[in-house]
């Protein structure tokens, strides 16, 4: 608690200057202190996400596919959207996610991952196309003709929540062709071997995305990180 203290100095025989001044006393015993709680480490990463995340690359994943997809395809996109929202809360520089779509089958199984109701995600059952303007989109597809060169702070990217593990190509594609949206891919094969399929899981995907559009990274530098088992083509001179 504070207290004034006061402190008397005599000049010569004429004058008294009084000087007043107030000081804080540290109080020591241990009933007075006060214990501050430690935040944990995933509480700390939830803070920075919660701070972070609203000034993050938008990144929409698209649950309207889920009807077309069997249980072990579901179950394996499950795991994945949990990779995907882990690594976005370890970041530094978190996406902006949100999910759309998100009703019937699609709402149950991400009601039964544990703790999902706490995530920070903007969670809607609407269209992505009543949620963000369409014009803002790039739709992002392994069978799209046009390849992203970068990632961009002022475009809303959009990914399709859909394992095709009986690979059923371009259903993504023709969805947003319909939706005369724009569409592009990862230049995967611009800088490293890649399958023949060229899918990527979908954590794979947002992870790529937030290392070159959020933390600086290069495209050969994330595809690296990412998909260690991939080589680097040889540059052409």
């Amino acid at each position: 608690m504070g207290e004034v203290g006061m402190v008397v100095f005599h000049f010569g025989a004429k004058e008294t200057f009084l000087l007043f001044f107030k000081f804080e006393m540290e109080a020591t015993s241990s009933s007075e202190k006060k214990t501050k709680k430690k935040l944990s480490g995933k509480e700390i990463r939830r803070q920075r996400l919660e701070s972070l995340g609203s000034e993050g690359i938008p990144l929409v994943l698209d649950f309207s596919f889920h009807h077309l997809m069997a249980d072990a395809e579901r179950r394996s996109l499950k795991n994945q959207v949990k990779a995907v929202y882990g690594a976005n809360l370890a970041s530094r520089c978190p996406l902006r996610l949100s999910f759309a779509g998100v009703a019937g089958a699609a709402a149950a199984d991400l009601d039964s991952i544990g703790g999902f109701q706490n995530w920070l995600v903007e969670t809607s059952v609407l269209h992505f196309s009543a949620m963000v303007p369409l014009g803002e989109i790039t739709y992002l597809s392994p069978d799209s003709p046009n390849v992203l060169q970068d990632v961009r702070r002022d475009r809303i990217y959009v990914v399709a929540c859909l394992v095709d593990l009986v690979d059923c190509p371009g259903t993504s594609l023709k969805a947003a062709q319909d939706w005369g949206l724009e569409t592009a891919r990862l230049p995967l094969q611009e800088y490293v071997t890649v399958k023949p399929s060229n899918r990527l899981p979908l954590n794979h995907v947002c992870d790529i995305l937030r290392l070159v559009g959020a933390e600086g990274l290069s495209w050969e530098e994330a595809f690296l990180r990412v998909l260690p088992d991939c080589k680097v083509l040889p540059k052409v001179i």
